[in-house]
């Protein structure tokens, strides 16, 4: 209820993991999965001077920074697909939104982690949304990571749309209203159109369930696939993000937000790319917490081979 005090531990009524909640006196205060967070140690090494990368590094599962609580950040994907297929990739936003706790993170083997924004470390670090947003992390390319603030008042805005499935006619669609029979030829540029794919994705008015077993909305966004990058929106204001999801500005130096929409409510709901975007922008050093493309998808009947962390 709101206005009710919860305390770290209290048991809220999840069914919790039975992977490490029992042994560590989580059981019921964690979400459904994938387990249960342990005490870890991290080392982590970050450039001083982080610079461009020359080359495309897709950012991978698993860590690809640290909060500066400690808590590591992931990017957009959970690992899974739909049908394990390999196309249709899991939004951890969307697809996890269920296994989510309080402060919007959960565990994987054992490591929590957010996906997006956390309310509670924004709380921990004074963000807001007075000035611009303070850091709040640093990706393995070294670049900070700062919350949705651009100044006072003002959220950053992500150049990273969904697809429009419901006309047959849109450009980003398939030809029939709802149907996920298409993909992007190239996702940073749709004039290049769509081609058919045999994996076809759920309809966006069909529900799916999720691995803990929740039913959730397959609408326009909940997949890798359904995105795609609009560069003409940077031209429209400073606040805007870039492909990677950062910016330059105000002398602050190259950094990444974590983007989020706001409701009439004033409530705060996490967009693409989230944390950062499906590519880093730095280069990464051969200490780095990460390494280009890491990871894989599919599960484990997918083409990332064995279930990765999520």
């Amino acid at each position: 209820m709101v206005g009710d005090v919860i305390l770290f531990g209290d048991d809220i009524g999840y069914n919790s993991s039975t992977t490490n909640c029992t042994t560590t006196g989580g059981d019921g205060f964690w979400p459904p999965g994938p387990d249960c967070p342990i005490d870890k140690d991290k080392e982590a090494y970050f450039p001083v001077e982080p610079s461009p990368s020359s080359e495309s590094c897709e950012s991978g599962l698993g860590v690809v920074g640290y909060f500066v609580n400690g808590t590591s950040i992931f990017n957009w994907e959970d690992g899974q697909t739909y049908n394990s297929e390999g196309i249709w990739q899991n939004t951890a936003m969307f697809n996890e939104i269920h296994d989510l706790d309080l402060c919007l993170g959960h565990a994987a083997n054992g490591e929590y982690h957010h996906h997006s924004l956390s309310s509670c470390l924004a709380d921990q670090v004074g963000d807001t949304g007075a000035s611009h947003s303070p850091v709040h992390g640093y990706s393995a390319d070294g670049y900070p990571v700062h919350g949705p603030w651009f100044s006072d008042g003002v959220l950053v805005k992500s150049p990273w749309l969904t697809r429009d499935y419901t006309d047959p006619d849109s450009t980003t669609g398939c030809g029939s209203a709802n149907e996920r029979s298409c993909l992007l030829v190239d996702q940073y540029d749709v004039s290049q159109g769509t081609v058919t794919t045999s994996s076809v994705g759920p309809n966006t008015i069909d529900t799916i369930s999720s691995m803990s077993g929740n039913p959730i909305a397959a609408v326009s966004g909940m997949y890798f696939e359904d995105y795609y990058y609009d560069a003409d929106l940077l031209a429209l204001g400073d606040e805007y993000i870039d492909q990677y999801g950062g910016h330059d500005h105000d002398s602050l130096g190259y950094h990444y937000h974590m983007p989020v929409i706001s409701a009439d409510d004033g409530s705060l709901t996490p967009v693409f790319p989230f944390t950062i975007g499906p590519k880093l922008y730095g280069e990464l050093k051969d200490n780095a917490v990460t390494s280009c493309s890491a990871g894989g998808v599919g599960g484990p009947d997918g083409p990332g081979g064995a279930l990765p962390p999520r």
